[in-house]
């Protein structure tokens, strides 16, 4: 099973869902995007915006952050909001990769998000949940584009593990990954001062995490009176 940006097989899941397109996305090959002007422009819009708020994030300072004059600044992008856009497109990226089944995937998703929310960018994240929130523009483009490329190819793989014969068929789609999620968003941010305590111990509990509500949809479920009481969930596909 793959988890590839904008998958057209997936039901559901438009060709370009997986992607947040931008004018002024980063390039992807080549020389590592920091070691690019746009790339140290990127990184000082999201940094500055972690540290100082969007009020803080004007376009001297990412310039300043960035080590770049405004004619450079100017000649990529034209606003911080272009900047920050580009900027979470590169810095929280969708999941990739292959895995053999759901269980594989669902735990890929938690660990990417155990990582973000423990990562260098974390504050720019809640931020912009925040700022989403209460309306600050360009926030709700921005954790929109999060959605597009995050949530809802995650939705699509989860219906597909259904179609498969891999989860249940009462599977409610959005409450397994929002309870997934969820967890880990209190696990990171519960206790602020035993965070290194919860970065040590971040894999374990995603495991068990995983694991439970697996256990739970694939065990509990028929004792709650599902028609179908000797479902049994099937291999996983390579």
């Amino acid at each position: 099973m793959s988890a590839p940006k904008g998958d057209p097989t997936l039901p559901g899941l438009p060709a370009d869902a997986g992607g947040f397109s931008s004018p002024h996305s980063p390039r992807r090959v080549g020389r590592p995007l920091d070691e690019t002007a746009e790339g140290r422009i990127l990184r000082a819009g999201i940094d500055l915006y972690g540290r100082e708020g969007w009020r803080g994030t004007t376009m001297s300072a990412i310039a300043k952050e960035a080590g770049v004059g405004k004619a450079l600044l100017y000649s990529r992008f034209s606003s911080q909001t272009d900047i920050l856009i580009a900027a979470f497109e590169a810095y929280i990226p969708e999941l990739t990769g292959e895995f053999s089944g759901i269980r594989e995937l669902l735990l890929a998703e938690a660990n990417r998000m155990a990582d973000l929310y423990l990562g260098e960018h974390s504050l720019a994240l809640q931020r912009a949940i925040i700022d989403a929130s209460a309306g600050v523009d360009p926030f709700p483009q921005i954790t929109e584009g999060m959605s597009q490329r995050t949530v809802i190819p995650m939705r699509a793989h989860v219906r597909a593990a259904i179609e498969r014969g891999e989860l249940p068929p009462w599977t409610k789609v959005t409450p397994l990954l929002d309870v997934i999620e969820g967890a880990v968003r209190m696990h990171v941010f519960a206790a602020p001062h035993l965070t290194e305590k919860v970065r040590a111990g971040i894999r374990d509990y995603t495991r068990n995490l995983v694991d439970e509500q697996l256990l739970l949809l694939t065990k509990v479920g028929p004792l709650r009176g599902h028609p179908d009481p000797d479902w049994q969930p099937r291999p996983a596909q390579d």
